[in-house]
């Protein structure tokens, strides 16, 4: 996987708080500044070592100022 530079923050970002079920485990990554759903997700899998096959349970979204 290859990790983008984090130099500037588009306008478009959003801060999501993520819910992932795995098993027994639930993984949660909040404050993660995103463009997508998606891309969230992939920061989230990622970062928090998160297996790719965890079922998103739950997600929040809100917008930067």
């Amino acid at each position: 996987k290859e990790c983008l530079p984090m130099e500037a923050v588009s306008p478009t970002a959003k801060i999501y708080e993520l819910e992932f079920l795995e098993g027994d485990y639930v993984y949660i990554g909040s404050d993660i500044v995103a463009e997508s759903l998606e891309e969230a997700k992939s920061v989230a899998i990622f970062f928090l070592k998160i297996p790719e096959d965890a079922e998103l349970i739950s997600s929040k979204v809100k917008y930067m100022n």
